[in-house]
Formats: structure tokens, C-alpha cells, sequence
């Protein structure tokens, strides 16, 4: 009976809209890019680039609307590898979409690894 008060509380659907928001607007992204005939396995990697570049943009002392736009052109220029890679050259749009998944999660990584080398669990920004 608990679970059932928690799933009708007003709290519980605010914050599970709030999580999901990012999820919503990226599966946004993606019908738009079917409706065109693009097949594009890379969002989440763009999603994870783009989240960290703004938020390392932002750590390092920019304003809250320079990290966005930073993490706008990082998910720009993934997208624009993408589309280079599918649409001149012609190859598989799935195998180019899981790489480039892959190429942005490990990069991205490695990146916060060689900029916060000696750090357990990612600083905080303050407000």
C-alpha cells in the first residue's frame, strides 16, 4: 500500500518529469531526425559530451549561458561528425552512430580524467 501512496503523490510525477526532461527532449531530437530518414545511435554519447563539456565549461568559471552554449557546440560538432561520416561517405549510419557513441563516452572520460586527475566524486559548482 505504501508504493501506491507514493505513485499518487503530485512529488513523485514533478520529479519524474524533472529526471526525464533531458530523456524527453533527446527522444525529441531523435523522432526528428527518423521523420528525416536519418538513423542516429550517437545521441547519447552527444548528450554525455555535451553535458560534460557545459559543465566543465561552467566549473572553470563561465557564466551558466556560456556552459550551455558550449555544450550546444559540442553536441554540434558530434552531430556534424556524424552526418559527415553517413552522408558523404556513405557508411552504415548504425555502425557509425554506435561509434560515435562510444567515441564520446570514452572521450569524455578521459578528458574529466586528465582535467580532475586526483578526484574521488565529481566537485560541486556553486551557485
Amino acid at each position: 500500500m505504501e508504493i501506491l501512496d507514493i505513485l499518487f503523490t503530485a512529488s513523485f510525477w514533478a520529479a519524474a518529469i524533472r529526471i526525464a526532461s533531458p530523456l524527453i527532449f533527446a527522444t525529441l531530437g531523435e523522432l526528428i531526425c527518423e521523420r528525416a530518414g536519418v538513423l542516429n545511435l550517437g545521441i547519447e554519447g552527444i548528450m554525455v559530451a555535451g553535458a560534460f563539456a557545459g559543465w566543465m565549461a561552467v566549473y572553470s568559471g563561465t557564466g551558466l549561458w556560456t556552459g550551455v552554449g558550449v555544450a550546444m557546440l559540442v553536441g554540434m560538432c558530434f552531430g556534424l561528425l556524424h552526418s559527415t561520416l553517413t552522408v558523404p561517405f556513405g557508411l552504415s549510419q548504425h555502425v557509425v552512430g554506435l561509434g560515435v557513441t562510444l567515441l564520446a563516452t570514452s572521450s569524455t572520460y578521459y578528458a574529466y580524467r586528465l582535467a580532475l586527475p586526483e578526484v574521488t566524486s565529481p566537485p560541486k559548482i556553486e551557485a
